[in-house]
């Protein structure tokens, strides 16, 4: 079970590099984008320094509300 939370981390680390690579690509740096990249990227630093699986459900969750409230680039 604990590979698995390991794993977990990983993903979830390497989502909010992409998430924030992704934003430093971009013509104009957006700010749901680079905020979006960071809840990830502190859901999987808190779930390792904490040892729980709970920051993974923050940082999604922190993710989700950045999206909703505006922070979406659209299409």
């Amino acid at each position: 079970m604990q590979i698995i939370f390991y794993i977990l981390i990983g993903l979830f680390g390497l989502l909010g590099l992409g998430t924030l690579n992704a934003a430093s690509q971009t013509k104009f740096r957006h700010l749901g984008l680079v905020l979006g990249g960071l809840c990830y990227l502190g859901g999987s630093i808190g779930a390792y320094a904490l040892d729980s699986w709970w920051p993974f459900l923050i940082g999604f969750g922190m993710a989700w509300m950045v999206r909703f409230l505006s922070g979406d680039q659209g299409k």
